[in-house]
């Protein structure tokens, strides 16, 4: 038998969207049936499904979770561009303007 993991949130990433939305994101691990072991390739884990964990918005990473009598399952967890750049903006307006688009070159 194998276990169905399922990572509920995805991670967003924006060229400035740590001023709006942190430098972390949780993420929801469930698995099927529930009660299986995560472990995460850069360390946490949880010890049993479903859990939270607050992971890096940038990072790439492979969650492995394990039942007894059931298959080990890996599953890569990556990073998307977020569609909300408006967000952003007003992350940079709030920053001073200091931080977002390029200004042009003299």
């Amino acid at each position: 038998m194998r276990i169905l993991a399922t990572g509920l949130s995805f991670l967003a990433l924006t060229a400035c969207g740590t001023v709006t939305r942190g430098t972390t994101e949780p993420v929801t691990f469930l698995s099927e049936p529930p009660g299986a072991s995560m472990r995460t390739s850069f360390g946490p884990g949880c010890p049993v499904t479903p859990c939270t964990l607050e992971v890096p918005r940038k990072q790439e990473f492979v969650c492995t979770f394990s039942l007894p009598g059931h298959a080990d399952v890996q599953v890569l967890v990556t990073t998307i561009a977020s569609g909300t750049g408006g967000a952003s903006m007003a992350g940079n307006l709030v920053a001073g303007g200091l931080i977002g688009p390029g200004r042009p070159s003299r």
